[in-house]
């Protein structure tokens, strides 16, 4: 936050800060709040600290670019790996239940990344009666 930023800012009472801390202050057992103001200030560094910061913020800067939004998927292509997988599931289901024991279980599918008609597709696919000559 800028100087100028946080004078606006101090001007507006520090907004919504009030709110929330009333909001704390309501929390039983909670019987002091207090809040404070840090100011960060430029430190000059040696020629080997300005070199790890720069390692640093250039590994950041790509770490970033691999977390770049991805573009849409191809809705033919994603439902043809969710099928997959839901699949692939079933068969594991059914291997630890034809060994024996298997009462309950809890599964994960991440290809329909939290899409519930997908999820159905998934769920459909795991149900289905699997071919052992299939993949």
């Amino acid at each position: 936050l800028t100087q100028k930023a946080f004078g606006e800012w101090e001007k507006d009472g520090f907004a919504p800060e009030a709110a929330f801390l009333e909001k704390l202050k309501a929390i039983a057992g909670v019987s002091t709040i207090e809040t404070q103001t840090y100011t960060l200030e430029e430190v000059k560094l040696n020629k080997k600290d300005i070199k790890k910061a720069q390692d640093k913020k250039e590994k950041e800067e790509a770490e970033k670019g691999k977390d770049a939004p991805k573009p849409p998927e191809d809705p033919a292509k994603k439902l043809k790996k969710v099928v997959k997988e839901g699949g692939k599931r079933g068969v594991e289901i059914e291997g630890a239940a034809d060994m024996g024991g298997l009462q309950f279980f809890c599964t994960a599918m991440d290809t329909p990344e939290g899409d519930l008609e997908l999820l159905v597709e998934s769920m459909k696919a795991m149900n289905a009666k699997s071919d052992p000559t299939e993949e």
